[in-house]
This record gives C-alpha cells, structure tokens and sequence, in this order.
C-alpha cells in the first residue's frame, strides 16, 4: 500500500464514477428540551427512496474510498443545495480513508467550493 506524498495530492483511489446511482436522507438531530432541530445527519439512499442497504450492498471493497468520498461531496452539495442552516453530520468509515488527511482535505474543498461553512460540518466515524 503506497500512500499519497503531499497533502495536495491524492492517491486515486476516490476517483472515477461509481457504476449506480444514490442520494442522502437527511435524519434531524433534535434538541428535545428546546424543541429544534439542531443539526441533520446525512443517510445514504437510493435515487428513488430504497434504502441504504440497497446501496451498500453495491460497494465492494474496490469501491471503498470512492463511495466514501462520493457520500461526503454528495451530502455537502445536498445540504448547500437545499440551504440548510444547521450543522450537517457526515459518516465515514475509519478503513475507507485510505489517506485521511487528502480524504478529509478533500471533502472540505467541496465545502469550500460551495461555500458551506467547515465549521457546520460533524465528522461521525462509524463502526461496524
């Protein structure tokens, strides 16, 4: 395993397309006591509403790294899209980094680009 030399390079593996389709949900995180929603969690979804599963069964280990990061532009450009003003919480799995600082550098250059404040981003690392 080779690992990218600089932070502005990366080592390929998050690129290319993906050969299906998906969208996020977003899940409210809601203060009870104040009665808001205080962030939004993104869930990856099918085009059409199927759930994660059906999108999850898809994503073989070659697949990994891309479907990650896909998730991580994707839900970014959702949340701009829709303008959403809360916190949007983002899942990752700590094994699909495969270089964490070109990953995580990457993922903020969406958010730069689209102007999405980093400080409104919540980096949740999964578990299976």
């Amino acid at each position: 395993m080779t690992h990218c030399a600089r932070v502005n390079d990366h080592c390929g593996r998050c690129e290319g397309e993906l050969p299906f389709e998906f969208t996020m949900a977003f899940q409210p995180i809601v203060d009870v006591k104040q009665a808001t929603v205080v962030a939004y969690e993104a869930l990856v979804r099918g085009p059409e509403g199927q759930s994660a599963y059906s999108i999850l069964s898809q994503v073989d280990d070659k697949l990994l790294y891309r479907f990650d990061q896909a998730c991580r532009v994707k839900a970014i450009e959702l949340a701009s899209a829709l303008d959403m003003q809360q916190t949007l919480s983002i899942n990752f799995l700590p094994n699909a980094v495969y270089e964490p600082t070109a990953c995580i550098q990457a993922t903020l250059a969406t958010s730069q680009r689209l102007g999405w404040p980093v400080s409104r981003i919540n980096f949740e690392i999964t578990e299976s």
